[in-house]
């Protein structure tokens, strides 16, 4: 999986704080979930309590914030390093949805097109690490990874100091490499603009590092707790039970030469973040 993504748009489930008047008195509406799929309901922002000029504005700037990479990926290697997985062949331009109490107040772009969005991965993980924590499957988020892992990622007197915590608040310091990329991001070929100095390791839970690689063996991890694909549990866990539309992807990267492992539930690729439906709904 890449590093954070420079693409050219903006996926947003948000709230604008800026564009609450001060003074003014929110609307008391009755509680709205908006049914499965694209037919969600529109309020004007004044019927919530919001600002439309403020938030006209903030729109404004949200849409000069485009990443600087080429719509045709074309700078992807020169940035990021070797690719694991497929790309589309374009991505889309900047865009987003707002949402209010449950109703659409604002978009613009296309919120309907699949596009890369890397690290909306993360928040899928740390869903269903809450939900295998809630269910029994991992008992405390302060247990050692090594006690569920299925493979020797934590078997070193270093990584077996590891708890689900430390990966969850990226204060992992695994060491190790996941499908050809080690964890220490050392290498243009491997990590393109992204490559860093080498650095000694920190004990487990003092040193805060974005690191993709320490994240894909947490998620190695997670698919082995729920020993099943981490996109399907996604859907029939969350996804479904929320009615969220199918217009939803979660792709992992695949390698022939880990099949048997059932590797192919890993962090996600590429995805259309959440439909049109807010997760925390």
């Amino acid at each position: 999986m890449k590093r954070r993504s420079t693409l050219g748009f903006v996926v947003a489930l948000c709230l604008c704080a800026s564009a609450f008047p001060a003074q003014t008195q929110t609307k008391q509406t009755s509680a709205y979930y908006p049914p499965p799929g694209d037919a969600w309901q529109r309020q004007k922002p004044e019927e919530l309590g919001m600002d439309s000029v403020l938030l006209d504005q903030a729109i404004a700037y949200a849409k000069t914030q485009a990443g600087s990479m080429p719509a045709d990926f074309s700078t992807q290697v020169e940035t990021f390093g070797r690719v694991l997985g497929p790309l589309p062949k374009l991505h889309g331009d900047t865009g987003g949805i707002i949402i209010r109490h449950g109703y659409i107040v604002a978009e613009w772009g296309d919120s309907n097109r699949i596009d890369p969005v890397y690290s909306v991965a993360k928040s899928f993980l740390s869903t269903l690490t809450g939900l295998a924590i809630h269910r029994g499957m991992i008992k405390d988020v302060h247990d050692p990874m090594k006690l569920y892992a299925k493979d020797d990622g934590y078997a070193s007197a270093h990584n077996s100091k590891i708890t689900w915590e430390n990966h969850l608040q990226q204060t992992s310091e695994w060491e190790g490499s996941m499908w050809g990329k080690n964890s220490d991001f050392i290498g243009v070929e491997e990590f393109g603009r992204g490559q860093r100095q080498p650095r000694a390791i920190k004990e487990p839970g003092t040193f805060w590092e974005y690191n993709d690689v320490r994240i894909n063996r947490m998620s190695l991890t997670l698919l082995q707790v729920w020993q099943k694909a981490l996109p399907q549990v996604l859907k029939s866990e969350v996804m479904d039970r929320i009615g969220a539309s199918n217009t939803w992807e979660y792709h992992g990267y695949f390698n022939s030469q880990v099949r048997d492992q059932r590797q192919d539930g890993r962090v996600g690729q590429r995805g259309h973040a959440l439909g049109r439906r807010a997760l925390d709904q």
